[in-house]
């Protein structure tokens, strides 16, 4: 075979890095024989005669084959053919030869594969052994007998490294299910947008926590927070810039309840503070074993502290404050649920007198923070169950007296509460953000009405559908008015969509390209209780609106209040020049029709035409539209 030049005590000479000592695993893994085919030996034997019986023999045991002529080709094919058993001949080597052996264990997986000497004498034999040979032949030699030994130890070890490939393969894969368990973990109990702890977490931290309590004298408060109007940054600043101040007020919470004075601690027991999102602008604290009530007041009053600085947003400083209510165990409650449910309760009472303070729960005095909370907890219920329903109230035109649009207004009948009026639980609704998902649902239902209506041959009506700001900021409202449209069939123009003067129409450039989209589909926009907002009749220029409804509170007074009188002819003479419909809502008096009549109101809505009725009530109506025209003659 030749020298190879390397030394006998297994340094690494230059020649041993030319045999491919720094070889990668990924070139010996890239022509791995097939596993389901024969183990492959190679072969190191320079005497031919020995070659051929060597090889005779082990094919006939069902063996492949394999010969190298020299020290680098052994480690080159070792690398390619990933041999299963190398048969090296000690007989015909020098003494340094024998380190073919050793450069072979040093190769990724080389301490793996059995290495077989054949060996003349006992110095060969020795310097097999130091050089790290597997297994010794010697003379004479049965090759029927010893092409089984080595098929047997070549069959072994392949089995050996299957069996510890698959092991390998079993702690990779149990890592990385450690790893995803680990991360989902992490997600079921994290706010994504905060990276607090969520409702979840939170539940199970004061859990914990009160069982603890138990065992001591210490107390444990809950201190929750929630921002006060923070829908308004929200509309001034858009979703973007809400999650961002939302972001920032979690970043003060989480620095608050990492300082060490944050509350007199009680004199035993474990100390412990930790904070978490629930969801929207709410946010819980947990402090336990507090001394006294004293302690908790500093607690809000920091928080107080904390959040009355500017934060700051794309240049802009934006000023929130917070409503804290709190609550106390055991005195305000022994379990999770009690305790958190109270705190809620004393925060809707802090908001009551202003926000911007602390209330703690048995300063609660009034059932209405607890009526609040109630329609906040069961409304999502309620609307899961059905028991929402969408009623139509009729708009009729002047001066044909004929029913030319239905408004489709929400209306809830709770089985405790009896029914619950829209301006009291929708506001509840859009704090939560659950109006966005009503919202949806109404607009689908009075879009299928219609569809009805007009396959059974009723008047060509339009569907006028209220839609909230949080509908307009979250998602990609214009879409879901596309998808609706289509799955009715209905002709867009017969859809109207009502977006507030309370916010909707301002200088926010998303929303504005919202309320565009819309009418690239074919909607007819108005623009609902005009005069209660911000909008100018001159600014809705800018927007494409095709009608407005004057706000009840100014219709009530046109025959009594010349203020009111005046501001209405103003606005439908206005409207007008614009080329934009008016409609006049809560019209209640022959008096009050025959003046928008004498000003050129287009439409009137109110109960001098009919109050909000069912689908069956408005069904008739459309029927016998004639009755109703009766009523204003």
């Amino acid at each position: 075979m030749g020298n190879p030049h390397v030394s006998v005590d297994g340094a690494v000479a230059p020649r041993e890095r030319e045999m491919g000592v720094e070889a990668s695993a990924a070139a010996r893994q890239g022509a791995r024989v097939a596993d389901d085919g024969p183990p492959t030996a190679l072969l190191a034997i320079a005497t031919p005669a020995t070659r051929t019986s060597t090889t005779t023999w082990l094919e006939r045991a069902g063996l492949r084959t394999a010969f190298a002529a020299n020290g680098p080709e052994v480690v080159e094919l070792f690398q390619t053919l990933d041999p299963s058993i190398v048969v090296v001949d000690f007989s015909a080597l020098d003494v340094d030869d024998c380190l073919v052996c050793t450069t072979l264990r040093r190769l990724p997986g080389g301490r793996d594969v059995p290495v077989v000497a054949l060996c003349a004498n006992n110095r060969e034999v020795t310097l097999a052994l130091e050089a790290g040979a597997t297994d010794i032949v010697q003379p004479p030699i049965s090759w029927p007998v010893v092409a089984r030994r080595l098929k047997h130890l070549a069959v072994t070890a392949r089995a050996l490294r299957k069996f510890a490939e698959t092991q390998s393969a079993l702690e990779q894969v149990k890592d990385l299910a450690d790893k995803a368990r680990l991360r989902m973990q992490r997600l079921a109990t994290t706010d994504h947008l905060t990276a607090l702890p969520n409702r979840a977490a939170f539940d199970e931290l004061l859990g914990h926590a009160l069982a603890r309590g138990r065992l001591s004298t210490g107390k444990v408060a809950v201190l929750y927070l929630n921002l006060d109007r923070f829908k308004d940054i929200n509309a001034a600043m858009g979703r973007r810039g809400g999650n961002e101040v939302l972001r920032q007020v979690a970043e003060r919470l989480r620095s608050c309840v990492e300082r060490t004075d944050l509350v007199p601690w009680h004199q035993s027991g474990p100390r412990s503070a930790a904070v978490a999102r629930l969801s929207g602008d709410e946010f819980t604290l947990m402090v336990t074993n507090v001394a006294d009530r004293e302690g908790t007041t500093r607690v809000a009053s920091i928080l107080l502290a904390a959040l009355s600085e500017a934060f700051v947003v794309d240049s802009r400083e934006v000023f929130v404050s917070p409503s804290i209510g709190i609550a106390i165990s055991p005195a305000n409650g022994e379990d999770e649920d009690t305790l958190v449910l109270h705190a809620e309760e004393a925060m809707y009472e802090a908001k009551r007198h202003g926000g911007g303070d602390y209330k703690f729960f048995d300063e609660v005095s009034g059932s209405a923070a607890k009526r609040k909370l109630k329609i906040d907890r069961s409304l999502r219920r309620s609307f899961e169950a059905g028991e929402l329903e969408v009623y139509f109230q009729p708009v009729v035109a002047l001066p044909t007296k004929a029913v030319v649009a239905a408004e489709a207004l929400l209306r809830w009948f709770h089985p405790e509460l009896g029914e619950v009026e829209p301006a009291e639980f929708v506001p509840i609704a859009e704090e939560s953000g659950l109006m966005v998902p009503i919202g949806a649902w109404v607009l689908r239902d009075a879009c299928r009405q219609l569809r009805q209506w007009l396959d059974a041959g009723l008047p060509r009506i339009r569907m006028s559908v209220n839609v909230s700001l949080c509908q307009l900021e979250r998602g990609n409202f214009p879409a879901i008015v596309a998808d609706v449209l289509a799955e009715s069939d209905i002709d867009p123009a017969l859809l109207e969509l009502e977006l507030s003067d309370r916010g909707v129409f301002r200088g926010d450039p998303d929303l504005r390209h919202k309320i565009e989209a819309l009418a690239a589909l074919g909607v007819r926009i108005s623009v609902d209780d005009f005069g209660t907002g911000q909008s100018a009749l001159a600014y809705l220029r800018r927007f494409p609106v095709n009608l407005l409804k004057i706000d009840k509170s100014y219709i009530a007074g046109i025959t009594s209040n010349q203020d009111d009188a005046a501001i209405t002819s103003a606005i439908i003479a206005m409207a007008h020049c614009l080329q934009l419909e008016v409609i006049a809502e809560g019209v209640e008096t022959e008096e009050q029709r025959a003046f928008l009549s004498a000003h050129s109101c287009e439409e009137i809505q109110g109960y001098l035409i009919a109050g909000p009725m069912p689908e069956r009530g408005f069904r008739d109506l459309l029927a016998g539209e004639s009755r109703a025209a009766e009523r204003l003659s």
